[in-house]
This record gives C-alpha cells, structure tokens and sequence, in this order.
C-alpha cells in the first residue's frame, strides 16, 4: 500500500509539475504570439497508453484513478493558484503572490502564509530556459540596433542598393555604423548601452559591456522597413568574460506572411564556451476561391529552434520543430517534435495537438504526447486541457506569516514534514471514498485485511 501510494503521488507531482511549465508555456506563447488575456484559467487532465515499467493492466489501473483527477491553474492579476480536483473537489492547492519576496498559502495549511525571497517549487531553472531568454531579447535587440545610425550620424555610412535578402524581400538602403576598438575603450557606446539599449532590453542595459570594434549593418526596404540586420564585435554581460559574436536578423511582416530567419552565435574569448542558437518562422494564409471571392482558409505555422551550447565543461543540445495548421473554423493541428542532448542522455518529446477556439472565449482541446530516451518509449499519454480567458476571484485571509529565510534549516525540515503530513492526510481522505475498482492501483498485491484496516482509519 505504501509502495503504491507513493508511486501514486510521484506520478501525480510529475504531472502536476510538467502542467504548471506546460501552462507557463503556453501562456508565455499566448501572451507573445495570440496577445493573451492577463487573466485565465486552465484545466487539465491525463490518460495513459503506455508508461515503463507498467504492464497493461497496471497502466489501465493506473487509468481507472486518475479519470478522477484533474489539474487546475487559475491565474489573476495579482497572484496565482494551482490546484489539485479530485471529482471537481479540491484535494490540494497553493495560492502564490510573486514578487520581491514571494508568499505561499497551502490550502492544506490554511492557517500560515509563508513568505520567502526563494521559489519553493521551481529553485533550478533548466539550462535551456536560460538560453530560450536570451533568445527572447533579440528581436528587441535588433530594434534598438536601428537607432544607431540616428545616435550616431557621424559614424553611419548609407548608401543605396538593390540586394535581395533571402526569404524578405529586396533591400533598396544599406546602413553600417562602426565603432572602432579605441572610441569603443573610451565609453563611446556607454550611454547608448545604458539609455537607449536599456529602453529596449532592460536586463541588458544594466550590465552589457562593450569591448574591442564593433560594427552594425541594417538592411532596409524602399520605406525604410528592416529587412535584416547584422551585427559583429566583443560584448558581455559579466566582467572579464566578453564573447565574440555574431548576429544575424532578418524578419518580414505583411498580408501574405510572416517571417523570420535569426542566427547568434556566441564565443567565449577565455576557454572554450559557447553558443548558437538559430530560429526560422513562417506564417503563412492559405486561401480558397469561392466564386468572385478569396477568402483564408488556413494559416500554416511552421518553426525550428535550435540550442547548442557548451558551459562549465557540459554540451548541451536542445532542438524544437513544429508545423502547425489553423483553420478559419478555429481549430489548430500540427506536430511539434522537442529533442534534449545533455551528457550523454537522451530524450524526445513527440506532440500532436487538437485545439479548438470556441465563441466563448475558451479553448478546448488535447494532446497526444510520446516519449522517448536512448532506451525507448517511456510513456504515452493524452493530456487534455480547456483554457478560459476569465479567472476566479481568489481571496486570502488574515492569518499568521511565517518567513522561511528566518528560520533554521532544523525547523525548515520539521516544517516540511508536517505540510507532508497534511498532505498525506488530506489526500487518503479524498482518494479511499473512490469507487473500490477505481483503487486498484493502490490495493493491488495488499492482503484483503489490511486493505480494510487502512478503509477503516477514515470510515466514520
């Protein structure tokens, strides 16, 4: 019984936890790319078809259980609240106020919010999310390098073309702005760094640094659009460390597509770090006759990004395809394909979507998620989901604070112990009112007895 509830729970954190960065995710996607709303909510929920080591039975015991759960994450204005149902009951939660010191309630505790500088549930960031934010910056990078030419007139030479950028279009104008290695030793780019960059990108403006000759080219159309930009020099965020690097940005916006093909790569000039990264997009209508008219039938998303970086001596390799298709009916299909090099490990995450946008403002649908390592498939899964544009109301009461960063590592682990006690406590009290042939998975192999026992602890 114990082996089984436990297992049980691990599984249940696993998916609670890859459903909060599922959720992050697909928020962050929402939020740059469908302009999604600062309020929502989302429900999930998971079935299995394979998952190592179970055989078919246990994985359809595993089934019959978790049909009864359902994972929520209920985001508002101001705090957060993710949630654990069991049958549309509340099994466990946390309400999270983000901030310059966090607070954490657990439903499970309700009377202490706990307050910390720390993340309790996210304390180390995968190596990828790091390299994805930097990713993130260039696009703004590329827009505060258009103002040089303005800062700086003195040092710009302009002269006209007629040079087709691959995949943009034909660029009419051609802008080099240079900065030589002594006005760059003698703080020229300083004020620009710390001004206009940080405007556009304020985490870089803080700490960038420039070192040794610089030089911008901006590629421009016939009204004065970028095309493309490229950039070259030394630069760093960390004292004594610069990078060589190299920039390459090209995008396109119009009736017919969008576009983007960005290249970086990073060299460190002590040791040997390093990293590329490479992004191609394209977003394209595809349209139907009906009669004198042309109407869009389908957009067509296609992407590739890919991570390849060396840092303390660990490559790492990380790679994203997807190739997406969005109906005017509001339905999304596609694949997108996720494959991670790390040390010598392996792994491959294979997903194929159905989501359908309903006139409600929700948006229901389900994935089909497979996953691989060096061994083989692991586990196959559905994971359903409806996403609301509107949030509950979440209210916090007056209780007791207590500060986690105040306390001795003594009284952090009695602390951590009791919460799992709760935990426990809360979930046996839910889960064994279930349907005893939706228990299997946890009385499975437990003599008849003592699975009695333990009913009776919670019979009335």
């Amino acid at each position: 019984m114990r082996r089984a509830m436990t297992l049980f729970l691990l599984i249940l954190m696993i998916f609670v936890f890859c459903t909060i960065s599922f959720c992050e995710s697909a928020t962050d996607l929402a939020e740059r790319f469908l302009k999604g709303p600062e309020e929502y909510s989302v429900r999930f929920g998971i079935q299995f078809s394979h998952l190592n080591p179970f055989d078919e039975k246990r994985t359809d015991e595993l089934n019959s259980l978790l049909k009864h759960f359902s994972f929520n994450a209920n985001q508002s204005k101001d705090h957060s609240e993710y949630r654990i149902l069991c049958d549309e009951k509340k099994l466990a939660g946390v309400s999270i106020k983000e901030g310059e010191i966090n607070q954490y309630l657990f439903s499970f505790d309700p009377d202490h919010i706990y307050k910390t500088h720390n993340d309790l549930f996210f304390q180390t960031q995968d190596p990828f999310v790091e390299k994805l934010d930097m990713f993130r910056m260039i696009p703004d990078t590329a827009q505060a390098l258009m103002q040089l030419p303005d800062v700086f007139p003195q040092l710009t030479h302009e002269e006209k073309i007629k040079t087709k950028i691959k995949n943009a279009g034909t660029a009419f104008i051609k802008r080099t702005v240079t900065f030589t290695r002594q006005s760059v030793s003698e703080g020229i780019l300083d004020e620009w760094g710390k001004n206009f960059l940080k405007s556009s990108v304020p985490c870089l403006g803080e700490n960038l640094f420039f070192t040794d000759r610089q030089q911008i080219i901006l590629f421009l159309d016939e009204n004065d659009h970028l095309l493309k930009a490229n950039y070259s020099g030394k630069a760093g965020v960390i004292p004594d460390q610069p990078f060589k690097i190299s920039l390459v940005f090209s995008a396109v916006e119009n009736n017919n597509k969008k576009y983007r093909d960005i290249s970086l790569r990073c060299n460190a000039e002590k040791g040997n770090d390093y990293l590329y990264i490479h992004y191609l997009s394209e977003e394209k209508p595809e349209q139907f006759s009906d009669s004198a008219d042309v109407y869009p039938e389908s957009t067509i998303y296609s992407a590739e990004l890919s991570c390849d970086w060396r840092e303390n001596k660990i490559k790492r390799k990380y790679f994203i395809e997807a190739n997406l298709f969005s109906t005017r009916e509001g339905l999304l299909t596609g694949d997108i394909e996720m494959k991670k090099e790390s040390e010598g490990n392996k792994m491959q995450i294979h997903f194929t979507p159905e989501i359908e946008w309903q006139a409600d403002d929700k948006i229901n649908g389900s994935t089909l998620v497979a996953v691989k390592d060096q061994n083989g498939i692991q586990s196959e899964f559905s994971l359903s989901f409806l996403i609301d544009s509107s949030a509950e109301e979440q209210l916090w009461p007056e209780t007791v604070f207590v500060d986690l960063d105040k306390i001795s590592e003594a009284e952090k682990k009695q602390l951590e112990e009791n919460l799992s006690l709760k935990l426990s406590s809360s979930f046996l009290k839910t889960v064994l009112y279930l349907p005893e042939q939706d228990l299997l998975f946890l009385s499975d192999g437990i003599n008849p007895e003592n699975w009695l026992s333990v009913l009776a602890v919670i019979t009335p």
